[in-house]
């Protein structure tokens, strides 16, 4: 057995081994290497979108109150313009109904017949019984 493992053949043999062993130990070193390398990028990586969605959270919070204080000042126009628009038409009510009432008035003194012949005196009666309306 001593004279196999002493004989040359023996030797390149074991070199060539060596040299394998050596090989695979390197490449094996390297993989890890670039796993480790890979895994650190990645840690950065994910400590970057961590802040980034800390912010997006905080920007939505953010949002979220400014969209509620706009909704309620919406509301609060909408209401305002509500109660606008119902004064307006009762403006517009009351405003038909004395213009109703001037068209009555008018009509009246329009189709009066005069009563003396004294145009004054008529135009006097006239504009004292429309005043008393």
């Amino acid at each position: 057995m001593w004279a196999m493992l002493l004989s040359p053949m023996a030797g390149r043999i074991g070199s060539a081994l060596c040299v394998i062993l050596a090989i695979l130990s390197m490449q094996q070193c390297s993989a890890r290497l670039r796993a480790e390398r890979g895994l650190a990028k990645a840690e950065k990586a994910l400590a970057v979108e961590r802040e980034n969605l800390r912010i997006c959270r905080g920007n939505v919070a953010t949002l979220e109150v400014s969209l509620k204080a706009q909704n309620e000042a919406v509301e609060a126009l909408k209401r305002e313009a509500d109660a606008k628009v119902a004064e307006s038409r009762k403006a517009v009510s009351e405003a038909r109904k004395t213009a109703e009432a001037y068209r009555k008035r008018a009509t009246i003194i329009l189709t009066e017949k005069p009563r003396s012949e004294d145009m004054c005196v008529e135009a006097d009666r006239v504009i004292l019984g429309s005043i008393a309306q």
